[in-house]
């Protein structure tokens, strides 16, 4: 036991370059993701020196700055990292994001309302109703219409181009009534004949 300890510790003060070089390579690999500052979470921040902290605490303002100015991903935005003239620039660009979404009709679950003016929820309304309609009218999909946004004489527009398409679709299913008759004929030859017809 006593050898195998004596050897792992020859061999280890035998080769602290190596493991200095690797342990040098991994510092300058992380420092490089730090300084990057896009993914705190994969820096390793106990193997910064202090001067390095500091680069890279501005390196990640700014980027979380970036990301938050978009107004795209509030929930990808550290609002807590942010000054307060950083932090009403953001709410700025977050509202409008928002509103530009709202705005299409097209994501009612994506449009948070609570932060629109009235007006601006009166014209978002709007919009959602439109676009419902716009997906209602073919009447080919009454599963993602929402009849409950449709007035009274939309709903009866929607209802009957509903059954017009569905009354369309089955009627394309079933065969003409001629090839019915004729089919029947065949049928009635061939069992009579016991011969398949050409």
């Amino acid at each position: 036991m006593r050898v195998q300890l004596c050897v792992a510790i020859a061999l280890g003060l035998n080769m602290p370059s190596v493991a200095l070089a690797q342990s040098d390579q991994q510092k300058a690999q992380n420092l490089a993701t730090c300084l990057g500052g896009q993914f705190p979470s994969l820096c390793k921040h106990e193997w910064l020196t202090s001067e390095e902290r500091v680069k890279v605490d501005a390196a990640e303002r700014r980027a979380n700055l970036r990301t938050c100015l978009t107004g795209k991903f509030p929930s990808l935005c550290n609002h807590e990292r942010l000054t307060s003239n950083e932090l009403v620039n953001v709410s700025a660009s977050e509202r409008q994001e928002n509103l530009r979404t709202c705005m299409t009709g097209q994501f009612p679950s994506l449009c948070n309302k609570s932060h629109l003016t009235e007006i601006e929820r009166s014209q978002v309304n709007r919009a959602e109703h439109d676009e419902n309609l716009r997906k209602c009218m073919p009447g080919s999909t009454p599963a993602i219409c929402n009849h409950s946004l449709l007035a009274s004489e939309q709903q009866d527009q929607v209802q009957a181009v509903e059954r017009r398409f569905q009354s369309s679709t089955l009627s394309a299913q079933a065969p003409p009534h001629d090839l019915v008759k004729s089919t029947r004929e065949t049928l009635k030859k061939t069992s009579k004949s016991g011969e398949i017809p050409a």
